[in-house]
């Protein structure tokens, strides 16, 4: 899997959608792909969302786009 960080005038727009609760960090791809530092920073950002109930931190059980994946994979209708 490519993963790719997208910078707009300088702003790392990965980290502000994890920051702001848009996206999921996906950790088991980043441990292999992202530099330790940034792993850590993104790791926080996520954690502070979560804590601050930030945008799909909101939901009481949000679903991670991978397990929705693997539930669609195994024919069962996802919540």
């Amino acid at each position: 899997r490519q993963v790719a960080r997208l910078r707009i005038n300088g702003e790392d727009v990965n980290f502000a959608q994890i920051q702001n609760g848009h996206a999921w960090h996906y950790q088991s791809i980043a441990k292999r792909n992202q530099p330790e530092d940034d792993f850590a920073r993104y790791d926080s950002a996520q954690a502070e969302a979560k804590k601050q109930r930030k945008g799909l931190w909101r939901e009481r059980s949000p679903l991670a786009p991978w397990d929705y994946r693997k539930e669609k994979r195994a024919g069962k209708q996802p919540e």
